[in-house]
């Protein structure tokens, strides 16, 4: 890969970020799943006596 000395920096993160992503984005996924989730899903939803 060749980059502007000026920009290494930015492809590194760049190639990080691509490099986390799938895995990060699935934590944040799960995280907002599970805090969303049973409020919102109807046979999960604790039942309110």
């Amino acid at each position: 890969m060749v980059v502007a000395p000026g920009y290494a920096p930015y492809a590194v993160i760049v190639f990080l970020l691509a490099a986390t992503a799938p895995t990060a984005l699935h934590a944040v996924l799960r995280a907002i799943r599970s805090i969303l989730g049973p409020r919102t899903h109807p046979r999960t939803a604790p039942r309110v006596r």
